[in-house]
This record gives C-alpha cells, structure tokens and sequence, in this order.
C-alpha cells in the first residue's frame, strides 16, 4: 500500500466504526511501523499492513478487513510507559 491507499484504508474503517458503533467516543489507533513513515510521507516506499500498537477494542474484529496488525510486540517495548502523554 502506498500512502493514498493508507489514507483510503483508514477513512474507511473509520466510516465502517461509525455506522457500527454510531453513539460512541471516538476510536483511537496508533499506527507504528512502515505505515506509519509512509503516511508522514517519510518513506516513499508501500507496505503490506498497518502496523499498530494501540487499537480500540472495539474495532479489533475489523483490522483484518483493513490489513491491520497488532502482534508488534517488538514496537510496544521501544516506547515508554507513557507515551501517550
């Protein structure tokens, strides 16, 4: 996938989130990896997934629909605790 099919990939799982769970918070994902260099336009390369670290439970059932993986162990452990604040 290069960066307008990344984009594409993730407008639609957010159109998809939202007719099923049309009452609730907004979804949060932090992509990591080579989908994330490709969408800051870093990498001017493609991928075959997006890699995440971070995905609402409730659209887990969706990422292999959107090429979506979260087993990046190895990611998860290069960031502090708290690098979300």
């Amino acid at each position: 996938m290069l960066r307008d099919e990344l984009i594409s990939r993730l407008k639609d799982l957010d159109e998809e989130a939202s007719l099923l769970f049309p009452n609730a918070e907004r979804i949060r994902i932090i992509i990591v990896g080579g989908g994330a260099l490709v969408l800051m336009a870093y990498l001017n390369r493609s991928t075959h997934d997006i890699d995440v670290i971070s995905v609402s439970h409730r659209i887990q059932d969706l990422m292999g629909k959107y090429d979506m993986n979260s087993d990046v162990m190895t990611y998860q452990n290069s960031f502090p605790y708290n690098y979300e604040d």
